[in-house]
């Protein structure tokens, strides 16, 4: 029974039976408020109505049963089977987990790419007091995920630096995924697209952190200060975590690829 009739009953313990009469082939209530109706719990009860007009209630006492594929009983497996019954997953976006970066910028670009991060328009969604939406980096804009990684000034001018340094002729990129599959593009072996996706995500590390910079330390951000963030980073990582020892630094920055 709705919340609102369910108001009207006098008797909590009662079930829908007790008030809901059939007699050649008529069903009507039998039921007489105790309290003002409103015009909502009307709405309810007419609604409640038009579903038992459907069915034929009995004496017996209420059971569940599984209304699930074939005569298999219940179980998690057959309810897992269920919904993925007909389901296709080949159009799915699948994120590409880097090694060769910390598991904390995998995550934070993958949280990205689902539009997960707290910026200042999820926070406000969620009930959170900020004194401005406003992206923290370019002032003009609210922030959110795909303001903050792909439609930002500031963001604009780190991805050119860093398309640059790629060798690559990034065009405008239109939200987090498609930012994070520029590696795709790239007219270059295995092993170099996938630097050049590790490239990616440690950028959206370092806009990410840039933002937090302003916000909490009051550090003014700097498209000059993040690219050679995101350069000096994805060296030290690259060269602790692949195999790969003999990069130099001298030749690293000027173009990551000169040795693939």
């Amino acid at each position: 029974m709705g919340q609102r009739p369910f108001v009207l009953v006098p008797k909590k313990q009662s079930v829908v039976r007790d008030y809901w009469k059939e007699d050649a082939g008529h069903a009507f209530w039998m039921l007489q408020p105790h309290v003002p109706v409103s015009e909502q719990a009307v709405i309810e009860w007419y609604s409640l109505s038009d579903v038992l007009f459907t069915i034929t209630l009995n004496e017996g006492k209420d059971t569940w049963s599984w209304v699930g594929k074939g005569d298999d009983l219940f179980s998690v497996k057959a309810v897992k089977n269920l919904m993925l019954n007909n389901r296709s997953f080949g159009v799915w976006f699948k994120y590409k987990w880097v090694a060769w970066v910390p598991l904390k910028c995998n995550i934070l670009a993958w949280q990205a790419e689902m539009g997960r991060v707290p910026t200042a328009t999820a926070l406000s969604r969620r009930g959170v007091h900020l004194q401005s939406d406003v992206c923290s980096l370019c002032n003009v804009f609210p922030e959110t995920v795909k303001h903050l990684f792909v439609d930002c000034g500031f963001t604009s001018g780190v991805l050119t630096a860093i398309g640059r340094w790629c060798g690559l002729n990034i065009q405008q990129v239109v939200d987090v995924r498609e930012l994070l599959c520029c590696y795709k593009n790239a007219t270059a072996d295995k092993k170099c697209r996938k630097l050049i996706c590790c490239l990616f995500i440690v950028m959206v590390w370092a806009i990410w952190g840039a933002r937090n910079d302003k916000i909490f330390r009051h550090k003014e951000p700097k498209v000059v200060e993040v690219v050679a963030s995101i350069k000096s980073l994805s060296f030290l990582w690259f060269r602790s975590r692949s195999r790969l020892k003999n990069v130099l630094w001298k030749n690293w920055v000027n173009s990551p690829l000169y040795f693939l």
